[in-house]
């Protein structure tokens, strides 16, 4: 999936509404694109697009009056709201209420991004949306990963373009995640500008020892770093 694919899919769920439903005059949709690994506010921008692609040329319900986000994560809630705000468009969001877009949003092109490798699991949750996510959109980049525990099929194909094209790669490795180790090395394979981050660096593998490594002691002294390390890579012009 990419921000077209969110774009059109939700075009098409106007459009479509208007033709099997156009008595519909309140719409609610969860975002999407974030479970595919794409920013998650980049995402909700490009789904707010594709509603007002619809609305615009008037290929939505008649009765359309409202359309809710809805989300279970208030955490996502509140980083949507302060993304979309930043964008200049009025929304207002809830986490399982309504909420009313009052505004058109702009048609930007989409930005480059940083791709980061780290272990898919709840713990390292706060470390990406905090820790590097933060950052990373600081630097005006959007921020993706690998939501996905087995590479298979088309998910390394996926991969490979989303490593290739990336600004910088920024990469957890306190545990030692064999997928991230892999991405790494291809990262390196094709001459991406990569960042290495961990919570501990006693325990790194011989192959990224002696590679530098930011070490950070807690999600506020990682933000504080990796924002530091990108506005330097940024000033020589690496990214």
């Amino acid at each position: 999936m990419s921000y077209t694919d969110v774009r059109a899919l939700a075009n098409t769920a106007l459009s479509g509404l208007k033709t099997v439903a156009p008595q519909t005059a309140h719409v609610a949709m969860t975002i999407h694109g974030p479970g595919f690994g794409l920013d998650e506010i980049e995402s909700c921008l490009s789904q707010l697009n594709g509603f007002h692609d619809a609305v615009r040329v008037g290929d939505s319900p008649p009765a359309l009056r409202r359309i809710t986000i809805v989300d279970r994560d208030e955490g996502r809630v509140q980083r949507l709201r302060q993304g979309v705000k930043a964008s200049g468009i009025s929304l207002l969001l809830h986490a399982g209420e309504d909420s009313t877009l009052r505004g058109a949003p702009p048609v930007e092109p989409v930005k480059p991004h940083a791709f980061v490798a780290m272990p898919y699991s709840d713990y390292f949750l706060d470390v990406y949306h905090y820790g590097i996510q933060v950052p990373v959109h600081g630097a005006g980049l959007l921020c993706e990963r690998m939501d996905r525990l087995a590479f298979t099929g088309e998910i390394v194909d996926w991969l490979k373009r989303k490593i290739e094209s990336a600004a910088v790669v920024i990469a957890e490795v306190t545990e030692g995640n064999p997928n991230v180790y892999l991405e790494i090395g291809y990262a390196w394979g094709k001459g991406r500008p990569t960042i290495l981050i961990a919570k501990d660096v006693e325990g790194l593998a011989f192959d990224v020892r002696g590679h530098h490594c930011l070490q950070y002691s807690n999600i506020t002294a990682l933000e504080e770093i990796l924002a530091r390390e990108l506005r330097e890579l940024q000033a020589r012009r690496l990214i």
